[in-house]
């Protein structure tokens, strides 16, 4: 069986996690599986995961695509390259791309053209991702049509389900968590010094979304880690995401009277084993708040949309989302519960109780995909 994955986007780290969540659990499943991903992919990335290149006819145009077909399936394998002909099914692992801030436009790039995919027998599915909301006709229009081919659709929260069951008329949408929690952390020996400390995951979308040329986010980033250190807390800085966010990083550390370490690796696996030793993870990236939370670390949260608060909902500690960027005043707050011995003891067992029942959905989940590809 060979399976497109669509919608992961490197150098992201969540992206990458998704992948690597994808591939193991389907792999362990289905046995002898060839997935593979768009020829823009780097291939650093698309090679430590075992991901194999699709070529298309809008790759290099149709020459290019003929020359590719007279190689042999062997020798086509051997190179990591695989015909879009050949992909049995297609799961999009988008995260978050179908909404009115991403447009129709976005939508019809993934998946526009399902109606064709599925005449071709290829099987479509749509993994745990935030939708919405769906305000245009043409967004609308598009959804319909994506939900009605699918051969399975899962939304990643409850408003997210509302926002797709609304714009699509749809009953058969299904409701299942971010599904890298099962994906356990590495750690190693060089890590241990950072065991303990209060993780910091900055996002570049955030300070980009800010007043132009104020640098709001980055301030009031740094003003945070000043606050954690005149308690005495040891932080550390961690990139999710590639050179944007590694770059705020520095700015935010520039800013630091005394600067911390900064944490810039692209092991997916790696970043989580790291999140997971934490004393305490104050994230503005979603899936940093996932490897957390599915790994019982306590989360200070800052988003840019409603993933943000429905996943601190669902592991039961929504009033640790911070809406907006302002004092410190509700940060001292939220940090003087989890440090206290017993509020802190008892938000950490919340937290590990919330995310097995977490991992259990998602097992559920996984084993209705099996059941749909088998």
């Amino acid at each position: 069986m060979i399976i497109e994955i669509k919608g992961i986007g490197f150098p992201n780290r969540g992206a990458a996690l998704m992948a690597r969540a994808i591939t193991t659990e389907l792999k362990a499943r289905l046995g002898d599986v060839i997935f593979v991903v768009m020829p823009d992919t780097p291939y650093e990335q698309r090679a430590a995961l075992g991901l194999y290149q699709k070529v298309d006819k809008g790759f290099k145009g149709w020459f290019f695509y003929s020359l590719i077909r007279l190689i042999s399936k062997r020798i086509r394998r051997r190179l990591g390259v695989v015909l879009e002909s050949e992909v049995d099914v297609v799961i999009d692992a988008s995260g978050f791309a179908y909404g009115d801030q991403w447009g129709h436009q976005k939508a019809m790039s993934r998946l526009g053209g399902i109606g064709q995919l599925k005449s071709q027998g290829k099987k479509v599915i749509l993994l745990p991702q935030a939708f919405g909301p769906f305000s245009s006709e043409e967004i609308v229009r598009v959804m319909k049509t994506i939900v009605q081919h699918a051969d399975a659709v899962y939304a990643r929260d409850d408003e997210s389900m509302k926002y797709l069951q609304e714009a699509t008329g749809s009953s058969s949408i299904e409701l299942a968590p971010d599904f890298t929690n099962l994906i356990q952390g590495e750690t190693r020996s060089v890590d241990k010094e950072l065991n303990g400390r209060i993780c910091f995951i900055p996002n570049h979308k955030i300070n980009e979304k800010g007043s132009a040329g104020k640098n709001e986010y980055v301030i009031w980033m740094a003003s945070v880690i000043e606050f954690f250190q005149s308690q005495g807390e040891l932080c550390f800085l961690l990139n999710h995401e590639g050179a944007k966010d590694y770059s705020l990083i520095q700015k935010i550390n520039e800013l630091l009277a005394e600067s911390v370490p900064v944490v810039n690796v692209e092991s997916p696996t790696l970043i989580k084993g790291v999140i997971g030793q934490s004393k305490l993870v104050f994230s503005s990236r979603f899936h940093g708040l996932v490897s957390a939370l599915s790994q019982g670390v306590p989360v200070i949260a800052h988003g840019w949309s409603h993933k943000y608060a429905r996943l601190l909902n669902d592991y039961g500690c929504k009033e640790y989302n911070i809406a907006a960027l302002g004092d410190l005043a509700e940060i001292e707050a939220l940090y003087r519960e989890v440090s206290d011995s017993d509020q802190g003891a008892l938000l950490r067992e919340k937290i590990s109780e919330c995310a097995l029942v977490e991992k259990q959905k998602t097992q559920r989940m996984w084993e209705a995909v099996e059941s749909t590809l088998s």
